[in-house]
């Protein structure tokens, strides 16, 4: 399925499989283990603040860090349409 087909996102499909293991890890390691990019609820608690970094690189900390790519814009106006609707999981 495209992303740009889905009109509902949820954290299941395609939220979730934005984040890969090593954005994952990386978060987990910068954060001491505060901040899980693989569990609905941080992702949720902090999804504002997630969004915001995700977007803009004003303090040169745009996430998500290298090696992984930079989020396409199909895949931020889907989490910004998932935090819209707040924050479905299924």
């Amino acid at each position: 399925m495209s992303l740009d087909t889905i009109e509902n996102p949820t954290w299941e499909y395609p939220i979730r499989s934005f984040f890969n293991d090593i954005d994952i890890n990386h978060m987990l390691t910068i954060t001491g283990g505060g901040l899980n990019l693989g569990k609905y609820e941080d992702v949720k608690n902090n999804g504002k603040e997630i969004y915001e970094r995700l977007l803009d690189d004003k303090n040169g900390q745009r996430m998500p860090l290298p090696p992984s790519p930079y989020w396409t814009k199909e895949m931020l106006d889907l989490y910004k349409t998932w935090m819209d609707n707040d924050y479905p999981e299924a």
